[in-house]
């Protein structure tokens, strides 16, 4: 499901903000974009993420606004001690170019915490921000599962009425195929005696191959169980798609046993109906 949150929460004379919005996908896909003063927190922002959702490719972003404390932008002393380092290091192992100022900027430590607030401020302001950008982003996804779930109950009823239109034309069906049959063997034998007690017997044994009653009483049960899910609240995404899964595999078997011409038009309707509901359902979480 798409959604889009935003929160936002002061850190001493700053404002941090963050965004999350999320696009279909099969799996929980979180991916944290944040500036570097505030980079450390990663691990702990997708991790608090990941608690609250279940589905969707995620992203978050997060933003700064104000000024740093005057003074305290920059860890001067502790970069020029790192540098140094570095230089030392370079030195031994008998590079010849200076280390460039550039290094520095790839380090957020020395940024991170030296902005007038500790860690366990910033920690404490991203998940301020971050409640409030997810009450957002649930209450738009929950007015899109609205829609979503009024559009899989539809095709619901479509798929059912897909199953009881091929029952209606499997009724007849065996006993069909059993006459068919019958009336090649007779034509193929012509004039020569036959027994019929052995040949209705097998035309019976035949004909049970092209039974299709177990599967249209198992998508029955598997349309009831669907029916329950959208009822439900949470999360039902996967369960659904482990559903339609096997719905599919029944309908795959049910085509395989129709011969009849019928029939083969109902199943291919049912395919596509089903077809239909799973591209739905990897919307759902």
């Amino acid at each position: 499901m798409t959604g889009f949150g935003a929160g936002e929460a002061h850190l001493g004379g700053l404002r941090v903000s963050l965004e999350l919005r999320s696009v279909n996908h099969r799996y929980l896909d979180v991916r944290v974009r944040l500036p570097r003063e505030l980079a450390e927190h990663g691990v702990f922002l997708e991790q608090r993420v990941r608690a609250r959702l279940s589905r969707g490719r995620v992203d978050v972003s997060g933003h700064i606004e104000g000024a740093l404390a005057s003074g305290h932008g920059f860890d001067e002393e502790r970069a020029r001690a790192v540098l140094a380092s570095m230089q030392r290091m370079a030195d031994a192992l008998g590079y010849t170019e200076r280390v460039p100022l550039t290094v520095l900027g790839a380090m957020p430590e020395l940024f991170a915490g030296s902005g007038g607030y500790a860690p366990a401020a910033a920690r404490e302001a991203l998940e301020a921000a971050l409640a409030a950008a997810v009450a957002g982003f649930e209450e738009s996804r929950a007015a899109e599962g609205r829609h979503l779930g009024a559009a899989l109950a539809a095709l619901l009823v479509a798929v059912s009425e897909a199953v009881e239109a091929v029952s209606a034309q499997a009724a007849g069906m065996t006993a069909r195929l059993r006459q068919r049959a019958r009336q090649r063997v007779l034509g193929a034998l012509g004039e020569l005696s036959i027994d019929e007690a052995r040949l209705a017997q097998e035309l019976v044994l035949w004909s049970e191959r092209s039974d299709v009653s177990e599967e249209l009483t198992r998508l029955r049960a598997h349309a009831d169980a669907m029916g329950a899910l959208l009822a439900e609240e949470g999360a039902v995404g996967r369960r659904m798609d482990f559903l339609l899964q096997e719905m599919a595999r029944e309908a795959n078997t049910l085509g395989a046993k129709a011969t009849d011409a019928a029939v083969t038009t109902g199943v291919v309707a049912l395919k596509a109906d089903l077809e239909r509901m799973r591209e739905q359902a990897q919307n759902v979480e």
